[in-house]
């Protein structure tokens, strides 16, 4: 017996090359080249040459793409897998669909960071923005490990070990801004000592080359309120975080709303020996309040 098609997958019937198949699904939506272009936030000489087979998709492209014709979900990731786009190892699925909440939990966990590494090593700048915890990329060993634990991630040295790595990857081809509310330095997921050299770990990082680090003060007049986690990568997608996961935003009107909101905390943001006074403030309340509790133990004693 012939296997049945599944509803819905016939926008994707035409074969041939990546080219042909994008042109097709265009042509089948009666979207021009020219409009999809201006959907995509790209120029009309890129999707000709997308559909021609002058310039190879990406992956961002292809979501992108996906999302302003309307695919489905389903749609999408077999769109993806046609098009050979992904890595060995993984899975269209590890691509968050737009406005799609993943739970951070079990293989959907690391099927998730196997699709953030991707996208990180794929980017040419990635910003965040943190209000509550060190990102990811700039944590030392323990503190990963510390919040890797807090967040109930599963099993936490594959989980340490996969951030690491990540790290070790931006450090040779990736231009990183982040912005760290005050909040974030301050926020104790680990023992005195490991917060000390956390702050020591982003001092560190105000002499490299690729990654610009920004300090928001509690002293800072606010022109905004302060968001949730975000990052973004390139001009093309965000990341936006919720108490449950992420939310990734593939539309070029939803990543541009994250890019203005970035640039307005870049503004609020003290950088370079600025940034350097507000790490060694912290650094230096972290050791009072340790000396303290070190006295106060004695004296119990």
């Amino acid at each position: 017996m012939a296997k049945k098609r599944k509803p819905g997958s016939k926008i994707l019937e035409p074969s041939g090359s990546a080219a042909d198949l994008l042109r097709s699904l265009r042509r089948k939506k009666k979207i021009t080249g020219q409009e999809l272009a201006r959907r995509l936030g790209t120029s009309q000489a890129t999707v000709s040459k997308t559909e021609t087979g002058v310039q190879a998709p990406t992956v961002d492209y292809v979501l992108r793409f996906a999302s302003e014709l309307g695919l489905s979900k389903g749609e999408t990731k077999e769109l993806v897998a046609r098009l050979n786009l992904l890595p060995s190892g993984l899975e269209a699925d590890a691509l968050l669909e737009p406005g799609s909440p993943e739970l951070l939990s079990g293989d959907r966990a690391r099927r998730q960071g196997k699709a953030v590494e991707h996208l990180e090593a794929r980017a040419s700048v990635i910003r965040v923005f943190q209000p509550l915890l060190v990102p990811d990329l700039l944590q030392t060993e323990e503190y990963a490990r510390s919040t890797v634990r807090l967040s109930g991630q599963g099993n936490v040295e594959d989980a340490v070990r996969t951030r690491l790595k990540r790290q070790k990857n931006l450090e040779q081809k990736t231009s990183v801004v982040v912005l760290l509310a005050e909040g974030a330095l301050r926020a104790r997921v680990s023992s005195h000592q490991d917060m000390i050299a956390q702050l020591e770990r982003l001092k560190g990082t105000l002499t490299k080359r690729n990654v610009r680090l920004g300090i928001i003060p509690f002293s800072t007049r606010l022109t905004a309120l302060i968001p949730p986690g975000f990052s973004v990568f390139d001009e093309s997608l965000a990341h936006v975080e919720v108490p449950h996961g992420r939310i990734t935003l593939l539309k070029r009107r939803d990543v541009e709303v994250y890019l203005r909101v970035f640039d307005g905390l870049e503004r609020l943001a003290v950088f370079g020996d600025g940034a350097r006074s507000a790490l060694d403030r912290v650094t230096r309340d972290f050791e009072r309040i340790d000396e303290m509790e070190s006295k106060a133990a004695e004296s119990s004693v």
